[in-house]
């Protein structure tokens, strides 16, 4: 569990089969787990930033604050992206403690899909 703490009830069931020739019930993994005093919560992220930027990034963020920017001249848009790295939803850790933070990249491996706006004239002429 401290160096793998996504390892599920049944992937942890399988390795003491494979390695150790112990037949367990992913149950029973929950179980004896829950009885160390471990037990799971959602991952918590945090954005990965590099040394070399954080003094760049407060600076800018200082600099909007001080100019009272309200970001009234931006255009927000929305898309639609597949990311391609896995991010596990929950992770273990003893009672008690505090979760670990999970490094997420700031630019994943990811495919994006934006939104197409066509008029009904378009759609007209290839769905009829």
């Amino acid at each position: 569990m401290l160096r793998n703490d996504e390892l599920s009830s049944i992937e942890l069931a399988r390795i003491l089969r494979a390695r150790c020739d112990v037949d367990v019930s992913p149950r029973t993994v929950r179980q004896v787990r829950k009885k160390l005093g471990w037990m799971w919560s959602g991952t918590k992220y945090c954005q990965l930033v590099k040394d070399v930027n954080k003094p760049k990034r407060m600076e800018h963020c200082l600099r909007i604050l001080s100019e009272g920017d309200g970001f009234e001249d931006v255009i927000f848009s929305d898309e639609c992206s597949v990311s391609i790295e896995r991010s596990t939803r929950r992770s273990f850790h003893k009672v008690g403690e505090p979760r670990r933070l999970k490094g997420k990249p700031k630019h994943p491996l990811k495919v994006s899909f934006c939104p197409l706006l066509l008029s009904s004239t378009f759609f007209g002429t290839f769905y009829r």
